[in-house]
């Protein structure tokens, strides 16, 4: 990643690569020292934007910009490497993933090929999902992204030069606004297209186009004086820090928040060189690292993802730490062996054009979509694998029917109804909806209220703030109990009332009761949920409290599913039978059964023990005669609930009661 030779090299522009690349791996990793390392993708952002803008301004002074060679440079710099990259990816999948996550590879592998995968990956994850760290290519959207935005910039800057000159700097800045502004607005209502998408990341990258339009006059004032650039610099690496220390996946990305980040950048783009936080940056191991950064930011998710996946969702810490390691090492190997010799070809040495870039990117163009066709070669399994359905059993869960992942207030849908005449509402979130199949099966006629991540209080709901859980989600969610409430009141006919929740988030999340938001002792917390039932009561209904199901901290449907499908696997669960211990269940989920025992006591309300049935004697077996009954990490799957209320009869007696 050294900057162009048509600019003068500063060393600490690479040192400033380095200090952006190795919080991003660290964070991705897994180490929770630098909570705030994706901020490293800002800071590429707007050193790019610099850069890149800077040579263009070079051009258009010199009158020799030509958007070809500009696009046969950026082939040069970006494709070989990424080629390599995406290639070696491909045998991995294909020993490592099940046919339905080697299908989405294929579908990313296409994106990337397209210079797409931000759309990509918005469509289908979330950035900080748990879900995404089993993604190999992931953070090829920022890439993606990068490149979407040089489609429109040469073009842009050669018309700013020609016509507006003058006020090409304003221009820039109010465009960067704009995309701010869009950034914000989206961080509130739309993160995850906040997130991916070219318009609200724009900004960053104006911000170092920005800076490289500044007049030199203006600059030069700037940094005339030695304790100005001392100062800015040092502020600059300040904010940086700041930001990589104190942000976290609840902060809002990108936003106003965000410009701690850019703003740091932007000061040490223009004042860190000889100043002494630009010396700190030009050492030596810093500058090295700055030159195998491309690389290194090319390698290390793909290795994670594949090591995550091996040993089922959590490698290690040292096998992290070592592929941390081995990202810098290839990304080494890549830069002498495969992108210097490319990029760096002398004039009488056949170049790679732009008809060569096109027919390099349709090798992981067909690639992906061949795997994406044949369905992630499903053949590859044995038949009873193919047999179980397994795209079924871990399919999102919704309970009788998708419409009952109510949006609005609370209504009972046809769809959401089960039986001639109700007497039961079942209320909460997932943890709700993975139960409907067991009332079902225990012929329990019901109705189903429930809201993804909406556990079933009255009175007091979650406010994490981060992401899409934002103050107005705290708000629908509140509206939504409220309603189910209200219905409750006016249906004698339903008795009982079955709540379920992982209840977690009502341990540690400030608390919204639809006036303020606030942080509450655990008392108080369980009293909430304490009226709640008592509320029921006194309507004249009949609560019913389950607990979540037992859990071990690995994705136990996953492991499950790999165990069927003998594919390769590092994870010791898997060779256990994915069976594990309740002494390891209680070790992470004490509390919340103490949480849910209190309530349960203080209410005087049924309370039912997933971890009763599903843990006999001490020892949790997740397959009972051949059936799986978890599809992720905590929720039963839809033979998994039926399975249990077969076996126990758990519902049985609302079943046999007379509505009232």
């Amino acid at each position: 990643m050294s900057s162009s030779p048509s600019l003068p090299y500063r060393p600490d522009i690479d040192g400033l690569r380095a200090l952006a690349v190795l919080p991003v791996i660290l964070f991705h990793a897994g180490f929770n020292g630098i909570p705030g390392g994706f901020i490293g993708v800002d800071v590429f952002f707007v050193i790019s934007g610099y850069l890149i803008s800077s040579i263009l301004l070079k051009e258009l002074q010199q009158g020799r910009f030509s958007l070809l060679h500009f696009y046969e440079r950026r082939a040069r710099r970006i494709l070989p490497a990424l080629l390599l990259v995406l290639l070696c990816c491909l045998p991995l999948a294909l020993l490592l993933l099940l046919p339905d996550e080697l299908r989405r590879f294929g579908q990313s592998l296409a994106a990337v090929a397209l210079f797409g995968s931000n759309f990509y990956f918005w469509s289908t994850t979330g950035y900080f999902e748990p879900a995404a760290e089993t993604l190999p290519l992931l953070h090829s959207w920022s890439l993606a992204v990068e490149e979407q935005f040089y489609i429109v910039l040469p073009l842009a800057l050669a018309a700013g030069w020609r016509w507006q000159r003058a006020r090409l700097l304003h221009w820039t800045l109010g465009l960067a606004l704009v995309s701010l502004g869009l950034a914000q607005w989206s961080s509130q209502l739309h993160p995850q297209a906040g997130f991916f998408l070219p318009h609200t990341r724009a900004w960053e990258l104006l911000a170092g186009t920005a800076l490289a339009v500044s007049p030199t006059g203006a600059l030069a004032a700037l940094q005339q004086r030695r304790w100005v650039r001392e100062l800015v610099a040092a502020a600059g690496m300040l904010a940086l820090v700041l930001a990589a220390l104190s942000f976290d996946y609840r902060t809002p990305t990108p936003s106003l928040f965000t410009l701690l980040p850019v703003l740091g950048t932007v000061a040490l783009l223009a004042c860190a060189e000889q100043t002494w936080v630009g010396r700190l940056l030009a050492i030596r191991p810093m500058v090295a690292v700055g030159l195998i950064s491309y690389g290194a930011y090319l390698w290390h998710q793909p290795l994670f993802a594949f090591a995550r996946i091996a040993y089922l969702g959590q490698a290690p810490q040292p096998v992290m730490l070592g592929l941390a390691l081995l990202s810098l090492l290839l990304a080494t190997l890549t830069l002498q062996l495969v992108e210097r010799p490319l990029r760096h070809a002398s004039r009488g040495q056949r170049r790679p054009g732009p008809a060569a870039a096109a027919l390099a990117l349709l090798v992981p163009l067909c690639l992906g979509l061949g795997v994406q066709q044949a369905e992630g070669f499903p053949g590859r399994m044995p038949t009873h694998y193919l047999q179980r359905g397994w795209d079924a059993i871990q399919g999102k869960n919704y309970g009788l029917n998708p419409a009952c992942e109510y949006q609005q207030a609370f209504s009972p849908k046809p769809d959401c109804v089960h039986g001639a005449r109700p007497n039961t509402l079942l209320w909460g979130d997932s943890f709700a909806m993975h139960l409907a199949s067991a009332l079902v099966e225990a012929e329990v006629s019901f109705v189903q209220a429930t809201r993804s991540a909406c556990s079933p209080n009255a009175f007091l709901v979650p406010h994490p703030d981060a992401g899409e859980y934002n103050h107005h989600w705290s708000q629908q969610c509140l509206a939504f109990n409220q309603s189910v409430v209200d219905y409750l009141k006016a249906m004698p006919e339903i008795h009982y009332v079955v709540m379920a929740s992982p209840f977690w988030p009502y341990m540690a999340e400030p608390l919204f009761d639809g006036q303020q938001v606030q942080q509450l002792a655990l008392a108080e917390r369980i009293a909430s949920f304490v009226r709640t039932a008592q509320l029921l009561k006194a309507l004249g209904k009949e609560p019913l409290l389950v607990m979540p199901p037992p859990i071990n901290g690995r994705n136990i449907g996953d492991c499950l599913k790999r165990l069927d499908a003998g594919i390769f696997t590092l994870d010791d669960g898997v060779k256990r039978g994915c069976k594990f211990e309740l002494a390891a269940f209680a070790e992470l989920n004490d509390d919340v059964h103490e949480f849910v025992a209190a309530i349960a006591a203080q209410a005087g309300v049924r309370l039912v023990r997933l971890d009763e049935y599903i843990c006999p004697a001490g020892h949790c077996d997740p397959l009972p005669l051949g059936v799986p009954l978890y599809r992720d990490f905590a929720h039963l799957s839809n033979p998994g609930a039926r399975q249990l209320a077969r076996r126990f009869g758990m519902f049985d007696s609302m079943a046999s009661s007379p509505a009232r």
